[in-house]
């Protein structure tokens, strides 16, 4: 499990007892969704143009703004598996009292108490194919990745975690199109369900723990309040 994962949990669990499960509106969830990945798909073809420009190769030829492989977005389905492991978190700690006063700069303590309740079923959540109307995006299911890394390294006399992760990025372009693999949490949504906190996995092992902010069916980042890097 990931630390700035456990983090926000550990200050939404801070500030009340345990409260019955509250439904997340689905529709939001997944409008949010698309606005994350629409903003990153921009990011990706902003840099693309820039690196034709400046005719940096990628194996061999240049990788311009519609390359198929960039075009196309893998998203997990769910991340995370241990996330059920929040309910047991003790509220002692005080070591990331930033992340909380961060939480604060944008929502109350009964957002938190709101989203605390919405923990059972941001647990349970996966995305759907069919209900992502995104461009360009395949959800991939996390049982699948985990089978494609046991398989992969079966393959590989010395199962170093680079290599793996090089030939089941190589396998993702085979058979899905791209290398570029996206994690998006549920989001847990505030009382008016105009704020959200949401945790996002990039390509290349930067994580963002974000605030955004609704306005009409469009969600803008307000801030990125935990930005960590990983293997």
């Amino acid at each position: 499990m990931k630390v700035y994962l456990l983090c926000l949990l550990v200050f939404l669990l801070k500030h009340g007892s345990s409260c019955v499960g509250q439904r997340i509106p689905e529709k939001l969830v997944y409008q949010l969704a698309e606005s994350v990945l629409d903003d990153y798909r921009q990011q990706l073809l902003h840099y693309l143009q820039k690196q034709a420009k400046s005719q940096v190769h990628v194996e061999h030829k240049p990788r311009v703004a519609n390359d198929s492989i960039a075009a196309t977005m893998l998203v997990l389905d769910h991340i995370y598996p241990g996330y059920d492991s929040y309910r047991t978190l003790k509220i002692e700690n005080r070591s990331y009292e930033f992340i909380r006063t961060s939480l604060l700069n944008y929502l109350s303590l009964a957002d938190l108490a709101y989203m605390r309740q919405q923990l059972p079923d941001a647990m349970k959540f996966k995305f759907d194919q069919t209900k992502l109307h995104s461009k360009g995006v395949k959800i991939i299911a996390f049982d699948t990745l985990t089978a494609l890394r046991k398989r992969v390294s079966k393959h590989i006399e010395l199962p170093v975690a680079d290599f793996i992760e090089y030939r089941v990025r190589d396998t993702l372009v085979k058979q899905y199109g791209s290398r570029d693999l996206y994690k998006i949490s549920c989001p847990l949504l505030s009382e008016n369900h105009k704020q959200a906190v949401i945790n996002i996995g990039l390509p290349g092992g930067r994580e963002e723990l974000c605030i955004y902010s609704r306005k009409g069916k469009v969600w803008r980042k307000l801030e990125a309040i935990l930005i960590a890097y990983h293997d």
